[in-house]
């Protein structure tokens, strides 16, 4: 009954419309059915009719349409799948009947990718190389290079790929990689730009090294475009004593250490690193070492002459191989004679003979004849010794060292000293600033003697030149732990003795036959030890200058005292 009722309704209302005036829309869409490849298609077209003054569409998510006018634009994205698909579009018009278009895609193909050519090697001018891509789907190129690039960057099976290459005027290979894709698959496509072939010092300098005898080491850095491992290095004429460690990679080049050896022989020696590889000139580093140097007298053996005072003629001989470089001094009282005669030549090394005139000598004498070449010396110690030599006991060590380096004493090995004729004629000892002097024992010795200087001599307590007799000046400034000072006949008029230094001890005596005259002020000193001054030993005295900070205790004999001038702060005491 309700089926009944349903048809009656439905055949009523299109007579009842009709009767109304109000006829339906029309709708005509073409074509109905559209498909499309897995990817790459183009778009297709679909017409649409209508009375109605509108009409509007929907579609599934992948399918791309849109209006134009009295058409629809169709299209699709690429199918991602490996089935094939189907869907719709739905259009509507007004009153009019809806119409459905079908939709259809092939599947995805399965993909595939192939490069007419993965590498690419181009030479030091760089070029043009092209590529041919298959593939299943559409491709792209992905990634740059500052010295390489690629066009196009995408495209389908059989498109070309131009790859152009820049020149390489770098030390180095260089390499770059591009990523070429299709669908699932990737290939890289790697181009690899060569250098030119070099192969230098990067330091022309280190061409030529130079060592002395005692070797060193030293490195090699090559500025190469070819690897390490295909450059061949060798020492060539080195004979074992250069030997090399390497390579270690740099960014431009390699390195190789290279040490040499210690020189034990006495003549110079040469080596010769090469290195070398196929398409270049090979690369030379020159080593000159030195020789070991050699001096020694081979006659006397003893390395000393024990001659008399009469004059005489001596011979010395020497091996060396510094003959042309060496230098030759001798005492003033030696004298060469005539050129050195060779008397050997062999193993690196010269034998040599020297001859020499030594001349007459008034008394004993130590003198040198030496040969030396930069540190390297050998000597000869000649003795005069006469028959009538003078002795002195000089028991301080530090007075013999200054007594034997100016030549006044045959040795300075025992307190019991011969005096040279140097020695014996001296008239001046400088003993100022040798401050560790603390004796003078033994001065008498030295009979000519007529000025001293003993300025800084800090630990000398006693200055006694009792035993000489022709002193005419003594100096003692700074001399602040003296506390006697005997000048016996010797004629010093004047003394200066704590004139503006210190005075260390309480107590100073100064004796003297001839003295005159005696100054002993400082007013400024603020550090004075000093109390007591004795002068009674001073019978010439007629003077003093006594103005320090704190007064003196002068003593004197009760003749002095009516006769001696004192002009300063002292006190003059009758002793």
């Amino acid at each position: 009954m309700v089926l009944l009722f349903s048809a009656l309704l439905l055949g009523i209302l299109p007579s009842c419309q009709k009767g109304l005036g109000q006829e339906a829309d029309t709708l005509e869409v073409t074509p109905a059915e559209i498909s499309f490849a897995a990817s790459g298609d183009g778009p297709v077209t679909v017409d649409v009719k209508t009375t109605a003054r509108t009409w509007e569409f929907s579609a599934d998510g992948w399918i791309k349409a849109q209006k134009d006018g009295d058409k629809l634009i169709v299209n699709v994205t690429d199918n991602p799948e490996y089935e094939p698909r189907t869907g719709k579009i739905l259009v509507t018009a007004g009153t009019a009947r809806s119409v459905r278009v079908g939709v259809s895609q092939d599947a995805r193909v399965e993909s595939f990718l192939e490069l007419s050519q993965e590498t690419i090697r181009s030479g030091k001018d760089g070029g043009s190389y092209e590529i041919t891509v298959t593939s299943a789907e559409k491709w792209t190129v992905s990634r740059t290079s500052e010295w390489c690039s690629v066009s196009p960057d995408n495209g389908v099976s059989g498109d070309k790929i131009t790859v152009s290459v820049k020149p390489n005027d770098t030390w180095n290979t260089r390499t770059a990689e591009f990523i070429v894709t299709s669908g699932t698959v990737a290939r890289t496509l790697t181009v690899i730009s060569e250098p030119e072939k070099r192969m230098q010092l990067a330091d022309q300098a280190s061409g030529s090294k130079s060592f002395d005898s005692a070797g060193g080491r030293f490195d090699i850095v090559m500025n190469s475009s070819i690897p390490a491992e295909e450059v061949k290095c060798s020492v060539e004429t080195g004979d074992g004593w250069v030997s090399v460690s390497g390579p270690v990679s740099l960014s431009s080049g390699f390195s190789y250490a290279v040490s040499v050896s210690e020189n034990s022989d006495y003549v110079s020696r040469n080596a010769v690193i090469v290195f070398s590889a196929e398409g270049v000139s090979p690369v030379e580093v020159d080593i000159f070492q030195a020789k070991r140097s050699h001096i020694e007298v081979t006659d006397p053996a003893s390395g000393e002459l024990m001659l008399s005072t009469a004059p005489e003629s001596v011979t010395v001989a020497i091996r060396t191989n510094l003959y042309s470089s060496l230098s030759v001094t001798y005492s003033d009282w030696i004298s060469a004679a005539g050129s050195p005669e060779l008397i050997s030549d062999g193993n690196g090394l010269q034998e040599y003979r020297y001859r020499f005139d030594i001349s007459e000598a008034s008394g004993s004498r130590v003198g040198y004849i030496t040969f030396k070449y930069e540190q390297y010396e050998a000597s000869v110690k000649v003795t005069q010794a006469s028959s009538e030599a003078v002795y002195a006991r000089i028991p301080d060590a530090v007075f013999r060292k200054y007594l034997f380096g100016k030549g006044f004493i045959m040795s300075q090995d025992d307190e019991v000293v011969e005096l040279t004729s140097s020695g014996m004629a001296a008239t001046s000892f400088d003993l100022s600033f040798n401050s560790k002097v603390a004796s003078l024992e033994g001065i008498g010795a030295f009979t000519n003697l007529s000025e001293l200087n003993l300025s800084n001599c800090n630990q000398l307590p006693v200055v006694d030149i009792s035993d000489l007799h022709n002193v005419r000046s003594i100096i003692l400034g700074n001399c602040g732990y003296t506390e006697r000072i005997i000048l016996g006949d010797n004629p010093v008029t004047s003394l200066s003795y704590g004139w503006y230094t210190a005075v260390y001890v309480p107590a100073v005596y100064i004796s003297g036959s001839r003295l005159e005259t005696l100054d002993v002020s400082d007013p400024y000193n603020s550090y004075d030890s000093w109390k007591e001054l004795d002068v009674t030993g001073c019978p010439s005295l007629g003077y003093i200058s006594s103005d320090r900070r704190t007064s003196l205790l002068i003593y004197v004999t009760e003749e002095q005292k009516n006769t001696v001038t004192n002009n300063g702060n002292g006190v003059l005491t009758v002793k």
